[in-house]
């Protein structure tokens, strides 16, 4: 599966800085090769010396280059590891780290995905923004999609309201929205006579404490702020791991199915309605 990370460019100013530094590299170079050609003829040694400088400059500067190009990362995985930064990454299965929720690239995971979870506390947005994501999602019927919601009758649903500034019944709408936008996506798909994704959907009433999502082997770790002015939310992603942080990512989500919540759509429970209470 391909990685959502964005390819790290380089920063404009380091790049200048690289051209300045190789443009005066070269400059200084020729400037040796071409003074040497002016000492006298009675001075070979100082001539020598000053050709052997300007060879050893220019050597020196491709060797730079090639081992930049070549062993940039093994370098830096060598300093990581030198002062102990590496180990406490590969342990905890840490891939990538996006500061900024609204800017990460869910897309390209849900569509690759055959496999997806997500906790949350309405995913109004989130899924809304990536309705055609999740068509294609489900179109594949050996996919699978659980998903957990929050409860409108949740003792922390009328605190939520309150921090997020929602009105009286609108955190309800929103999780019914969400909801409603995934049935009709596999009504959508069933009309065209092909078998849909695995689909199940459970309402909890524990507090939320994070966002949660699972694409296959990928865990993505999103914290909430605490603050009542909008921030800036980071992302962490975790690649799954045996004693990593994906291990309590996986067991906290499924001990909250099994302990915590109640089946509330199955899509392949046709006929038949689950419990529409949440467990406490």
């Amino acid at each position: 599966m391909k990685s959502a990370r964005k390819i790290r460019e380089f920063p404009p100013l380091a790049i200048w800085r690289g051209i300045a530094v190789s443009f005066g590299l070269l400059t200084l170079i020729f400037g040796l090769l071409y003074g040497a050609e002016f000492v006298p003829q009675n001075h070979p040694v100082l001539r020598s010396v000053i050709q052997s400088v300007a060879a050893l400059l220019l050597t020196s500067g491709i060797v730079s280059l090639i081992l930049n190009l070549l062993v940039r990362k093994q370098l830096a995985t060598f300093w990581l590891s030198a002062i102990g930064v590496k180990e406490s990454v590969d342990e905890s299965g840490l891939n990538d780290i996006c500061l900024d929720f609204y800017a990460y690239d869910f897309g390209i995971l849900i569509r690759e995905a055959k496999k997806i979870d997500a906790y949350v506390i309405h995913a109004d947005k989130w899924i809304g923004n990536r309705i055609n994501d999740f068509r294609e999602f489900l179109s594949y019927e050996s996919h699978e999609l659980r998903i957990c919601f929050l409860s409108e009758d949740s003792l922390c649903a009328p605190v939520l309201s309150k921090e997020f500034n929602y009105k009286e019944g609108q955190l309800s709408s929103k999780i019914d929205n969400s909801i409603k936008a995934i049935k009709s996506l596999i009504e959508e798909i069933e009309k065209t006579e092909r078998h849909t994704a695995w689909v199940r959907v459970w309402k909890q009433c524990r507090t939320p404490k994070y966002t949660y999502y699972r694409f296959d082997d990928r865990f993505v770790f999103v914290p909430y702020n605490l603050a009542s002015a909008r921030s800036v939310i980071p992302v962490f992603v975790f690649d799954k791991k045996s004693g990593g942080v994906s291990d309590f990512l996986e067991k906290e989500f499924d001990h909250v199915l099994a302990d915590h919540a109640s089946l509330f759509y199955d899509s392949r429970m046709k006929g038949q309605a689950p419990s529409n209470e949440a467990a406490g």
